[in-house]
Order: structure tokens, then sequence, then C-alpha cells
């Protein structure tokens, strides 16, 4: 992929009270703002009360995370985070929580992603 290129916005990382968001985050801005989106620092957050310790049960992170779905946001792949923003709806996909495909993506190195559906 070419320099001028963007990479689409997905999700890079979900914690205990926020979700991390990464790529072309204005191509989604509305929609993201409507959500809470913030600027922190170099990063890009939507902060969300945490429901349930538990993430798998959190209702109010797995409403954000739906809505991110409905708007077309990917979810990142990273073997190097014990849950991977996408390896976490592929369990949510899995218990029934929610019907229907996601998107996840990908990096082969810099300006190097594939997207995947996931159903």
């Amino acid at each position: 992929m070419g320099d001028t290129v963007q990479t689409p916005a997905y999700v890079s990382l979900i914690h205990s009270d926020f979700v991390q968001l990464g790529g072309d985050i204005e191509s989604k801005r509305e929609a993201l703002d409507d959500l809470g989106l913030l600027r922190t620092g170099s990063c890009w957050r939507i902060p969300f009360a945490q429901s349930n310790s538990n993430a798998f049960e959190d209702q109010t992170l797995i409403d954000l995370v739906s809505h991110l779905r409905l708007q077309g946001i990917a979810f990142g792949e990273d073997f190097k985070q014990l849950c991977a923003p996408a390896t976490y709806m592929q369990e949510l996909q899995s218990r029934g929580t929610f019907n229907g495909d996601f998107d996840s993506i990908a990096f082969r190195g810099p300006n190097d992603w594939i997207i995947t559906t996931v159903s």
C-alpha cells in the first residue's frame, strides 16, 4: 500500500475504562464524537464507565464496541496483547453477544495491512 493510503479507523486497545483507536479517525469523526471521542496526547480514546469487572459481561463496553462495529470500525489483531480487540470480539461473537460480522485488521508492516471480515 502506498504512503498516500491511510489505515482505516480501528480499535487498537481495549482497556478497563477506555477504547483506544488508530488509523483514519477523521473519516468516522462525527459518529466517534457522538460516542465521546477524546484526544489524549498522541492517542484517540473513547472513555466508558466500567459496569462489570469481567469485560465479557461489561454491558457498557459491549454496547460501545457494538456501536463501533456498526460504524465499520475494524478491530486490531495483536499477538502482543493478552486479549487483542479482534480476539475480544471473536469471544463475544462466539458467546452470541452480538449477531453478525465484524472486521479485523492485521498489520504486516508499515503501510501494509489486511482487513478480514469475521463471521
